[in-house]
């Protein structure tokens, strides 16, 4: 599988550097040429489509390079020369959301196989089925974190309100493997409530982020998922929109910008993390491009504890 043929390669210009040579961000460190990417540890990839979203959401396609053009200011541990950084690009589309997703799905597995930590920016959340089938094919066991306000498991054909639910329904994941984290109650039917409770998903409310901190969260996460091929979905829709206005859905209330970069963090410090994926980010709502630097920060606060 020639993954350079899938995809396009980055603008080069997002690659920002510095006049001050002591003054060093990420994009003096990242790679794109393809002879690179053999020694690199972490693989960036963006899926720009709206295809699974509803007309209204149109623009969660310019988030993957919206992201770069924030993610590569940023400063980087000297750790992280080591083992490196690449960027492979964007997925090139095809007509139907499915064509789409084997491209994504062929392209991950193919990172997966290759040992590669892998990062996807979407987009919307339908890339988490395709994500996941992808780790699936190369872990005998996974664990998978739903980051978001709303649990995905909504009935009917692929978009971002059913992934989980095609995903649970095919077999390919258990239910007491999904961890739905960030849920409010509000933005969900109950009906899809009492479906994951009988199922046996775990579920973690915002409420209890707020009331109880992270530390009980980061515990029940490294237990259930000891010894497991670990996805994580971050969902830009679990914020509060005065953290991260450049979403669809906005709601006052939410887990904060600290707190979803510490789940970051937690999650780059975990080794058995395997893919991270933040999906639903759409520049044409961003306000002070606010959210396109919270995703950056949430990466490189991922990889960074990755390699410190």
């Amino acid at each position: 599988m020639d993954i350079f043929r899938l995809t396009s390669r980055p603008d080069i210009s997002y690659f920002y550097k510095s006049d001050d040579k002591k003054d060093l961000r990420l994009g003096s460190l990242v790679k794109s040429n393809p002879l690179s990417y053999d020694d690199a540890t972490f693989v960036l990839v963006g899926y720009p489509s709206d295809l699974g979203g509803q007309n209204e959401e149109r623009g969660v396609s310019q988030g993957p390079d919206a992201v770069r053009k924030a993610l590569y200011r940023l400063a980087y541990p000297r750790e992280l020369e080591g083992p490196g950084f690449f960027d492979l690009g964007n997925i090139i589309l095809e007509d139907t959301i499915e064509m789409c997703h084997e491209k994504l799905y062929n392209v991950v597995k193919r990172l997966l196989e290759d040992q590669k930590t892998v990062i996807v920016l979407g987009g919307s959340s339908d890339i988490s089925y395709p994500d996941l089938k992808a780790l699936l094919e190369t872990s005998s066991d996974i664990s998978a974190i739903n980051v978001n306000n709303k649990y995905n498991v909504n009935e009917g054909e692929i978009s971002n309100e059913t992934p989980y639910r095609i995903l649970l329904d095919e077999g390919k994941i258990q239910a007491k493997y999904l961890i739905h984290l960030g849920i409010q109650p509000a933005a969900n039917s109950y009906h899809y409530h009492q479906y994951l409770k009988e199922k046996g998903s775990q579920i973690i409310y915002q409420r209890e982020i707020k009331l109880g901190g992270l530390k009980s969260v980061f515990d029940r996460v490294r237990t259930a998922t000891l010894g497991r091929a670990l996805f994580w979905g971050f969902d830009m829709n679990v914020l509060s929109s005065s953290d991260a206005p450049g979403v669809y859905t906005v709601t006052p209330t939410g887990i904060s910008a600290d707190d979803v970069v510490e789940l970051a963090r937690f999650a780059g410090a975990l080794p058995n993390s395997k893919i991270i994926e933040i999906s639903e980010f759409n520049p044409k709502l961003d306000v002070d491009n606010r959210t396109a630097r919270l995703v950056a920060m949430m990466i490189i606060h991922f990889v960074s504890k990755r390699v410190l």
